[in-house]
């Protein structure tokens, strides 16, 4: 037997692209950094402390009760990806031999996104809320991973998702509300079989996809200083989302000497999004609004994002060398800023209102990292939109506004001491998103 694992090991790395596609990483989904609506966007996503949006079951679904009517609008988005190359790079001899990516994040492509929302009064005092998003360029994409690369913690045009909100809000005495909704993904469990010889090779794969619910609530307070001013508190929390897919590898070597059967188990979560709470405030007048918010994101909680391959048949072909990633984050905080300028300029029916917004969000990743395969650094963004009031132009109140999103990434250089070498790795680069949407109001 040692014999023929001594040929299995010999040609080990011919089949290790095949196990460790298996492997892989966790990736946050981007709306929560890069927004789905662009009114929001351009008030710094300080949109916890909502009134009357009809986004406000992806923001605060309390916020969905200051919807006297129905409410529903689309939103076209676009962002350009220009992040720097990490330039991984690992001097340890403990390595599988899997092939280098070839993929540069410097060549990312373009990613557009239409999002929608919906608000439904049913009540005088229960309104529904229904909001979405999903990506144009594919309806999904999953980057499972080695740990011999490594990867933007936040951004990635190569795994992206549709993402569905629903959710209902409450108006309870003394100007409070509450709201509780759920948020949609997907989760996925198969069986992978392969057979390999020295001629030929079959394989066949069986997955099956569950859908996933995760909950999410706020509340929120309004203060009526009189009819044109009021104050509004709000916070929200939603929970961590996992999309753990486990698979099953079945392998059978068929050798000239022997047929080797070979199993496995490996696990990716193809999306995490950490578990959040938000509080933020809204001052609103006649002639502008204030808006701030700060969130606490619980990166701490990161589930390990590569499950490298385990089993007792793979412990005897590595000798049980197998190398697996540490990465550790920690909890970090953004903080928001926006203004509106109510009716700045009219004309006729019509009215402008120009907006602002300033967001910085910290770095989850720990000093002195002990990994580079996923990491993480600072974010600057500025935001300047407007909104458009068309009036009763298209026979409803009608609303035309647009944002221009700048995310800079703070430059940073990683090392780690990862087994028997040194990984490095360097983050940096920035974002430009541009939205446009229109709210109709019947």
């Amino acid at each position: 037997m040692s014999t023929l694992l001594k040929l299995v090991r010999k040609n080990f790395q011919i089949f290790s692209i095949i196990f460790y596609a298996f492997s892989g990483n966790i990736f946050a989904g981007m709306t929560d950094q890069l927004g789905l609506d662009s009114k929001a966007n351009s008030l710094g996503n300080a949109n916890v402390a909502t009134s009357a949006e009809n986004f406000a079951s992806s923001g605060n679904p309390a916020g969905l009760t200051q919807n006297e009517k129905i409410k529903m609008g689309v939103n076209f988005l676009e962002h350009r990806l220009n992040l720097d190359d990490t330039h991984f790079h690992n001097s340890s001899s403990n390595q599988s031999g899997i092939n280098a990516d070839p993929y540069k994040v410097s060549n990312a492509e373009n990613l557009q996104q239409v999002s929608f929302g919906i608000a439904l009064p049913i009540h005088e005092r229960v309104v529904l809320g229904v909001s979405g998003v999903a990506p144009t360029n594919s309806f999904a994409r999953i980057h499972a991973f080695s740990g011999q690369e490594s990867q933007y913690l936040t951004y990635s045009d190569r795994s992206l998702r549709p993402e569905v909100y629903s959710a209902v809000g409450v108006k309870l005495p003394y100007d409070v509300s509450l709201g509780a909704g759920a948020f949609y993904s997907v989760r996925a469990r198969g069986l992978t079989e392969l057979s390999i010889s020295q001629t030929a090779a079959d394989s066949r794969l069986y997955m099956q996809l569950d859908p996933v619910i995760v909950p999410y609530g706020g509340i929120l307070w309004t203060y009526n200083f009189n009819e044109t001013t009021k104050l509004l508190v709000g916070s929200y929390y939603k929970a961590k989302q996992a999309g753990q897919t486990n698979l099953t590898i079945d392998v059978t070597f068929n050798l000239n000497v022997a047929s080797i059967p070979f199993t496995a188990n490996s696990g990716l979560i193809a999306y995490f999004d950490p578990a959040v709470l938000s509080t933020g405030a809204a001052f609103k007048t006649e002639k502008y609004s204030l808006f701030v918010q700060v969130d606490k994101m619980y990166w701490s909680k990161y589930e390990a994002p590569i499950i490298n391959l385990a089993g007792k048949d793979l412990d005897a072909l590595t000798g049980g060398a197998k190398e697996q990633a540490n990465i550790r984050l920690k909890d970090i905080y953004a903080y928001h800023l926006g203004a509106e300028i109510t009716n700045l300029a009219k004309f006729k029916d019509y009215s402008l209102s120009p907006r602002v917004g300033f967001e910085r969000h910290g770095s989850a990743s720990i000093k002195p990292v002990q990994s580079v395969v996923v990491i993480d650094t600072s974010k600057t963004v500025y935001n300047l939109g407007f909104g458009l009031d068309l009036g009763d132009l298209l026979k409803y109140k009608t609303e035309v506004s647009s944002n221009l999103k700048y995310v800079k990434l703070d430059e940073e250089k990683f090392k780690a001491y990862a087994g028997r070498g040194v990984q490095t790795a360097s983050i940096g680069g920035h974002i430009w998103s541009w939205m446009v949407g229109v709210t109709l109001e019947i």
